[in-house]
């Protein structure tokens, strides 16, 4: 009985110690009477990656070769269980990586409604009528700003100047006659004017359409924002 407890615990203590050889050299120290065959063990050390788990749980429960009668289902933990064809990884880094699937994202629908596009202002009208030319003579325009005879400002007639509304609105002011276009700014009154649609010009304006000796210009002219009477 003593030999057999003594025969025992020399196993126990052959298997915990055990490492896998080498070299052929060393196969001569592997207890083959006590331990499983070597060829089981050798094969699984490497399955197990073992060589790069010393001084880890993961060797101790492991790495070490089954006594004779042990099974690696009873006698070891599940991950000392190599998988087929790869090696098992320690419990360490056991947890399995989700993979990420860059799934491309979905064209976006055909019938999909396209932003709204802000409808565009429409164009004022633009109106026809007689230009004429006057002079400043160093005097406030209806609007409140003394002008230079240079500058290229209007007056209108008193129906569309309606008590100062354009005042510094911008009027494009074409001469029907040569298609010569000006444009000049809104800054006095003109009561005098043939009809409500006609333009009476600084000298800056007018000279930059038609001649002053002319007197009279056929125009077309629209004012900004204007919408017409």
């Amino acid at each position: 009985m003593f030999k057999l407890v003594a025969l025992t615990l020399c196993a126990i203590s052959a298997v915990r110690g055990v490492v896998i050889p080498l070299s052929h050299r060393d196969l001569a120290h592997y207890d083959s009477a006590d331990l499983e065959p070597y060829s089981d063990y050798s094969t699984r050390y490497q399955l197990l990656d073992c060589a790069s788990q010393h001084n880890t749980q993961f060797f101790d429960d492991c790495c070490h070769p089954l006594l004779k009668g042990q099974s690696l289902s009873d006698d070891r933990k599940p991950y000392c269980i190599p998988q087929s064809g790869s090696a098992s990884v320690a419990p360490a880094t056991a947890a399995a990586v989700p993979s990420v699937v860059n799934a491309a994202a979905p064209p976006p629908s055909s019938s999909a409604a396209s932003p709204t596009t802000p409808a565009a202002a429409a164009p004022a009208p633009s109106q026809t009528g007689h230009g004429t030319w006057f002079t400043q003579n160093n005097n406030a325009g209806a609007c409140g700003t003394v002008h230079q005879d240079s500058d290229k400002v209007v007056a209108l007639d008193s129906a569309i100047y309606d008590n100062g509304k354009w005042c510094g609105k911008s009027i494009t002011i074409t001469n029907l006659a040569n298609g010569k276009t000006v444009q000049a700014t809104v800054a006095d009154e003109c009561p005098t004017c043939d009809d409500k649609y006609s333009v009476d010009m600084s000298q800056g304006a007018f000279d930059a359409i038609g001649a002053e000796s002319t007197g009279l210009l056929n125009i077309m002219w629209v004012l900004e924002d204007f919408d017409g009477y």
